[in-house]
């Protein structure tokens, strides 16, 4: 993984810090009471994808308080960028706004936003498969509302940001003759439509 993402996630756990929640709560449909143990009584950077996944998931709809997912960020980030196979980016970085991210201490925003710059600096700077690079555009832009300019790192001149381009607009390529994006998740952002 590029230091700069490394960077940005050890700035989340520090931004992040504080004691374990002494529970999380969920619908009993959605979870166990192991599950829901597991998650306080397992250091944060010890957590597995199968330990979070659920969590990761459920979060804030039927599991976990606000608090809670301030709790777990720093930990979701870090295994999504680190390719686990749990719940798919879309869905760990559309967490914050439902929990209000732009309402948190400053620092908590100001880490939240330094790793979505070096995720999206990235772009310029590592080759991603199709698949994974649309999904990492769709997770940002379900983070941020401003998310068209800051793909600038995909214009750049470097190797990596033309197979990135090229990767993402052969992912969307059918999609865009009609004005849209492929990803499924960009169908409840209103944002989605194609300029």
């Amino acid at each position: 993984m590029n230091p700069k993402l490394e960077a940005a996630i050890d700035r989340l756990y520090a931004a992040f810090a504080r004691p374990t929640p002494a529970a999380v709560e969920g619908c009993p449909c959605c979870t166990t009471e192991e599950e829901l143990r597991g998650l306080v009584e397992t250091p944060l950077r010890e957590l597995t994808s199968d330990q979070l996944g659920g969590y990761g998931f459920s979060a804030l709809s039927t599991v976990g308080s606000e608090d809670d997912l301030r709790y777990f960020w720093p930990r979701l980030v870090e295994l999504a960028a680190h390719g686990e196979d749990y719940p798919d980016p879309e869905v760990v970085f559309s967490k914050p706004k439902m929990a209000g991210w732009r309402s948190w201490p400053v620092e908590e925003q100001a880490a939240t936003e330094h790793f979505a710059a070096m995720m999206l600096e990235d772009f310029s700077e590592t080759e991603y498969g199709c698949w994974e690079l649309d999904s990492w555009v769709c997770a940002l832009g379900r983070l941020l509302d401003d998310l068209p300019p800051r793909l600038a790192p995909l214009l750049r001149d470097t190797p990596a940001a033309g197979a990135n381009l090229f990767a993402l607009y052969s992912r969307n390529e059918e999609e865009l003759a009609r004005g849209k994006l492929g990803n499924a998740f960009w169908s409840d952002e209103p944002r989605a439509e194609a300029a």
